[in-house]
């Protein structure tokens, strides 16, 4: 992954003016980047943002499961040799995969306005999923 980084980095580093110019981009809309800051700090810095994003959900939702009394962790992939799949480890029986931002659609928050508690959906040729809030899943279901 590395390799393909610094491949993108290299490439966009390596477009100077005249590039722009031959590929019909108005000069004007190309702003030369501050001296100490090249495209691939930029790239980097938006995967470290996403990254970390990431993990703060994942840590803000074991802390929350804590403090009601499950057993959660953040699964390390690296530390299982990527065998665990999931973000999270609850109960030492299920793993859960975390979602955020503008990942997750407007409609699974809209589904629900009317006070239904769960929401089951389907794509075409797949399995069924079902969505609940994270305050009726704790209370709610049998953690035993």
């Amino acid at each position: 992954m590395c390799s393909d980084i610094s491949a993108i980095c290299n490439f966009v580093n390596s477009i100077g003016e005249n590039d722009l110019e031959r590929r019909d981009i108005p000069s004007h809309s190309h702003q030369p980047l501050p001296a100490d800051q090249t495209s691939c700090s930029i790239l980097q810095m938006a995967g470290n943002y996403s990254r970390n994003k990431g993990r703060r959900l994942e840590q803000e939702l074991v802390n929350i499961l804590k403090e009601n009394n499950l057993q959660a962790c953040r699964i390390s992939m690296v530390e299982t040799g990527r065998i665990q799949k999931g973000d999270l480890l609850i109960n030492n029986k299920w793993t859960a995969e975390v979602k955020g931002g503008e990942q997750v659609p407007k409609f699974v928050y809209d589904a629900n306005k009317e006070g239904e508690e769960i929401l089951f959906m389907k794509r075409d040729r797949q399995k069924w999923k079902v969505c609940i809030d994270l305050e009726w899943f704790l209370n709610h279901l049998d953690f035993e």
